[in-house]
């Protein structure tokens, strides 16, 4: 689309170059006219751009999650729905282990930082977030995931929700369902975000490349 946008853009450019043959009755219409598509083009190239690239965005496998807000609490908080867990062990140091899989929070710059490992049952990797930056790979453990900037989630093979994790502050939203490296499992951490907000269902909509905008949920 963006290749027959600039052929068009050419091709009216060069009609420019024969207004001088136009009658002068008519030169003062043509001018308009020519004014009028050069800016319809222009709007017409600018959201083929704005397409492309938010398809570019949502065609990645990895992303970095950040706070919308800063805090000024000194220790992260593991926030499932209503319970609050606050971690104030040293930085670096699991807060606890999904088997052999460590659970890391800390804070950096007025906002929380996760690190963990997502896997099936099979006890293949889903997803992995270090320091907020995830990758998330579709995969035969993977359907489809959506994102913005503060949140991710991520549906299994069967539409099911695996998970959902969401950066505020010092707050590590997270729900969903995860196995060991043994498959041992499955291990649930919820409610769902969305059913705090006693909405229920998934955050965004579904498939990620035809809705890439999130339905916003109440923080």
């Amino acid at each position: 689309m963006s290749y027959v946008l600039v052929v068009v853009t050419l091709l009216i450019a060069a009609a420019g170059l024969f207004k001088d043959i136009i009658p002068k009755n008519y030169r003062r219409l043509f001018v308009l006219l020519y004014l009028f598509m050069l800016v319809i083009i222009s709007v017409f190239q600018t959201l083929v751009i704005c397409r492309e690239h938010t398809q570019a965005r949502y065609s990645k496998d990895t992303g970095i999650l950040k706070s919308p807000t800063k805090s000024r609490d000194d220790h992260p908080i593991l926030a499932l729905c209503e319970s609050r867990l606050v971690y104030s062990g040293p930085d670096g140091t699991p807060m606890f282990k999904l088997g052999d899989d460590p659970v890391v929070l800390k804070m950096k710059d007025g906002a929380a930082l996760l690190s963990m490992v997502i896997r099936d049952k099979s006890g293949i990797v889903r997803v992995m977030i270090r320091d907020n930056v995830w990758f998330a790979p579709k995969s035969e453990g993977v359907l489809d995931r959506n994102f913005d900037d503060n949140t991710l989630e991520v549906l299994g093979p069967k539409n099911e929700i695996a998970l959902q994790v969401q950066i505020h502050g010092a707050e590590v939203r997270l729900a969903g369902t995860m196995y060991t490296k043994e498959g041992v499992g499955p291990i649930s951490f919820g409610p769902l975000l969305t059913e705090c907000n006693g909405r229920g269902g998934t955050i965004f909509q579904y498939p990620s490349a035809e809705f890439p905008v999130k339905q916003r949920i109440t923080q």
